[in-house]
């Protein structure tokens, strides 16, 4: 239903996939042959064993990971510092001291 959250990250998913099909077009029709993440999954589609649709299910995964997993990173940094307050008087100190605490 329309207003719905679901409804809008079904409508931002869609988006998604749309530019990531006009990137992944470009690539294909890039001259230059380059071995990122894209290319090789590319070149996986093109022999067939991946469809574009999987292809941009992995792009997006790939995305989300990264992003999660730098989230997880920072949330278990600062529950470790919370744990050992000395540790974090000493970053608070090193920043203090290359000026980078204003």
């Amino acid at each position: 239903l329309p207003g719905f959250g679901f409804h809008k990250a079904m409508s931002a998913r869609r988006e998604l996939l749309r530019i990531l099909g006009e990137l992944i077009a470009r690539q294909h029709d890039d001259s230059k042959k380059t071995t990122d993440a894209l290319a090789i999954l590319k070149e996986q589609v093109d022999n067939g064993s991946l469809t574009m649709e999987e292809l941009k299910d992995s792009i997006i995964e790939m995305l989300f990971s990264a992003y999660h997993g730098m989230s997880s990173l920072c949330c278990s940094t600062f529950l470790e510092l919370a744990r050992h307050p000395e540790v974090l008087e000493k970053l608070a100190d090193g920043l203090e001291h290359a000026n980078l605490l204003q």
